[in-house]
């Protein structure tokens, strides 16, 4: 090749990618950085087919802050033909279920589904979805919680650690509770699922309840470094080792929040409430809402022990109770004789904290 024709090769490149990059920013919303960006994977020099595809997505529900979503995190969505790759799944989805509000927030949030094959990947993942949960409406939730498990690849990454559960005793109703509530641990490696287990049987969890799969999730999530230093934590407010294994024991989840949130809820629970190292027998606790939740309820408890109208606080049953019931059963009787208690709860909710 002639150096002409390879600068008028790099030339050609150089308009097409300016020309891109243009459209964009100019039609797609993309900020330049972004636009910059997309042209790694995408690059034309007319917008017959970024249009039609445009025109495809809007027809179908898309909002254009959405179509500007699904372009920046999948440029190549752009290039797909209309009746060949976007309608044909986009109809499957609604097919089976999704409304047209589901259906443009799952594909926005994962436009990645355009790559895959309808036939060969998606509508076989699917179907087994569907036979795992006994329920097209639970494989539609999975898909709307986690879209990226329709590219699982079932045989070599999800069948072999539902087996690796089921021979360790644990019940496949319990396993397609976990398939449906936290599909990507279905992602990770088979050693990494294997260990966790064995972990999670040396600390006494019986496979037959739930809780052995949270722990098993709470192992797979955190390094051993994490581990430790989330035990420390703890210690840090007169916890000892064994209060916390038991508190794991007893809700994974209190070793999953963060430092942030363990110290925080501490001390409400020991220096608020005054339950000192107690609180390992109420790790449920450690996981609800501080603002959201703990702070307002617990504000709303002190009034009530203030005037009388109660004794003591069971932290627990307060939080751990339904919004309707707390109501019910903390604000609205005493409407007559404390009526600015539910004015201080609503204001406890509303106060950054």
């Amino acid at each position: 090749m002639s150096s002409d024709a390879a600068d008028n090769g790099k030339s050609s490149d150089n308009i097409g990618k300016s020309f891109a990059i243009a459209y964009l920013i100019n039609s797609c919303g993309l900020s330049p950085q972004s636009a910059q960006s997309a042209t790694k994977h995408v690059n034309f020099k007319s917008s017959r087919k970024p249009d039609s595809a445009i025109v495809s997505l809007q027809k179908n529900g898309f909002s254009k802050t959405q179509i500007t979503t699904l372009i920046r995190k999948y440029p190549r969505v752009l290039m797909c033909k209309s009746d060949k790759t976007l309608l044909p799944k986009l109809e499957f989805l609604r097919s089976k279920g999704f409304t047209d509000d589901k259906l443009t927030k799952t594909v926005t949030g994962w436009p990645r589904i355009f790559r895959y094959s309808l036939e060969k990947q998606i509508i076989p993942t699917f179907e087994f979805f569907v036979e795992f949960l006994k329920s097209k409406e639970k494989a539609c939730l999975v898909i709307q919680r986690y879209a990226c498990v329709l590219s699982l690849d079932i045989e070599k990454k999800v069948l072999p650690k539902i087996n690796t559960l089921r021979e360790n005793g644990v019940p496949e109703s319990n396993v397609a509770f976990l398939l449906g509530i936290q599909p990507r641990l279905f992602e990770i490696g088979l050693d990494r699922l294997e260990e966790a287990v064995q972990e999670v049987k040396k600390l006494g969890f019986n496979p037959l309840q739930l809780s052995f799969l949270s722990a098993v999730g709470a192992f797979i999530k955190m390094r051993k470094s994490t581990w430790e230093r989330k035990f420390k934590v703890y210690e840090s407010w007169g916890w000892s080792e064994s209060q916390v294994l038991e508190a794991f024991r007893k809700n994974p989840r209190c070793l999953m929040a963060s430092d942030d949130k363990i110290m925080s809820s501490m001390d409400i629970i020991v220096n608020k409430l005054r339950m000192g190292s107690g609180i390992a027998e109420l790790p449920r606790i450690i996981t609800y809402s501080l603002k959201n939740r703990v702070i307002p309820r617990v504000s709303v408890a002190q009034a009530l022990v203030s005037k009388g109208f109660i004794n003591d606080i069971n932290l627990l049953t307060l939080v751990k109770i339904t919004e309707k019931a707390f109501l019910e059963r903390f604000v609205l009787c005493h409407k007559k004789e404390a009526p600015n208690l539910l004015k201080l709860y609503r204001k406890k909710l509303d106060q950054p904290q």
